[in-house]
């Protein structure tokens, strides 16, 4: 992430992931907090920019919320991408999430 590394949490990478695949899909990347699976999702929301601020960017900004309880990346899409094969082979039950981004 921004030529830094950074580590996260199985839950925060999964969240991250979400949101980076909603963002490369519609170019806003707008996700509302019961599309993830998690119980307390401010708690979620917490960790993932806590993880998140190791990377020199303010975390606050980069993961954006708004009054409908919508989360999403503060980054242009085009400078979101991922690796799916690491995915596929450190997290593999993650390819569920990329296989959101092929949806119609």
């Amino acid at each position: 992430m921004n030529v830094s590394n950074a580590w996260l949490r199985p839950q925060s990478f999964e969240i991250a992931l979400r949101l980076a695949v909603q963002a490369k899909e519609d170019g806003i990347g707008w996700v509302v907090k019961t599309e993830f699976s998690v119980d307390k999702y401010h708690q979620a929301f917490l960790r993932l920019r806590q993880d998140l601020g190791c990377t020199g960017i303010d975390p606050s900004t980069l993961v954006e919320n708004n009054a409908f309880k919508q989360y999403r990346l503060n980054v242009v899409p085009e400078n979101i991408s991922w690796d799916e094969e690491r995915i596929r082979a450190n997290a593999g039950e993650l390819l569920r999430v990329l296989k959101h981004e092929n949806r119609t």
